[in-house]
């Protein structure tokens, strides 16, 4: 009879998972789906676009909402 204490008969080996690490992960992509790894320019442009057009976004909700409450 078993007892609380006994140690089961199958002890299975704990999960062990190995992950391939690679230097530059975009390089490595690249290389993967045959393309270019330089990226293209007008990266500030963009961020400067997205700040004014969510500063523009913000500003129109808050004028809906101070004209509703008139």
């Amino acid at each position: 009879m078993k007892t609380p204490d006994t140690r089961s008969r199958f002890q299975a080996p704990s999960r062990h998972y190995h992950r391939h690490r690679v230097e530059d992960a975009d390089e490595a992509w690249s290389r993967w789906i045959g393309g270019s790894t330089e990226r293209k320019g007008g990266g500030k442009l963009r961020v400067v676009a997205l700040w004014i057009l969510a500063t523009a976004a913000f500003l129109a909700v808050l004028g809906a909402m101070c004209y509703q409450m008139f």
